[in-house]
């Protein structure tokens, strides 16, 4: 991550490790948020 190539966060940090789950959340729900979209576009359940 930048912040840890950068030097403003030390390697293994919590902070870090938290903005990692955070950012990684997103691509791990996408294909159920883009199902749920899907549904409601084609007025299905």
């Amino acid at each position: 991550m930048i912040l840890e190539m950068t030097g403003v966060l030390p390697k293994g940090a919590t902070t870090l490790t938290i903005l990692t789950v955070i950012g990684d959340g997103a691509f791990f729900f996408l294909p159920l948020m883009v199902a749920a979209s899907a549904a409601v576009k084609f007025k299905n359940q």
